[in-house]
């Protein structure tokens, strides 16, 4: 999809880069869902666990902290975090506001540059590093539930 946004016009270029950030963003959304609830009977909190949603990254870090004591956020530098809470932040704003900055998205993502009342901007480049560092947090979590759950 990123690489036929390479070639499209403008327009189709905008939409296939944000449907590329929503499809990567579900994607690790279900990976996580399942992977917790694969393994919700080795946690604090076995219904809590097998309804765990990974759209919200800062919620879900403090929540598998109590559910399985495990940190998301090991697996990335404070800057490689903040880079994924932004896109996180951007696809919400996407799905939900049609992609118009508001001052939840300024507060959240920490995004200074961003303008209240303008259209947040996504590049293709933001959303191919988004997939390697998904691609870390993911193996991550998929190491550190497995480790938590065998000690368990």
């Amino acid at each position: 999809m990123l690489d036929l946004a390479m070639s499209a016009s403008k327009e189709v270029a905008e939409r296939l880069i944000e449907n590329a950030l929503e499809d990567c963003i579900s994607a690790f959304d279900g990976f996580g869902r399942e992977l917790c609830r694969m393994q919700a009977e080795k946690s604090t909190d076995a219904d809590k666990a097998r309804t765990l949603s990974f759209q919200n990254l800062s919620r879900v870090r403090q929540t598998l902290m109590n559910l399985f004591g495990i940190d998301l956020a090991d697996a990335l530098t404070s800057e490689e975090w903040n880079m994924v809470i932004q896109a996180f932040q951007k696809r919400h704003l996407i799905a939900h506001k049609m992609g118009v900055i508001d001052e939840e998205y300024v507060r959240k993502a920490g995004d200074i540059h961003a303008i209240v009342g303008r259209k947040i901007s996504i590049q293709e480049e933001e959303v191919r590093g988004l997939i390697n560092l998904l691609r870390k947090l993911g193996s991550c979590l998929s190491q550190k539930i497995q480790s938590a759950t065998e000690e368990s």
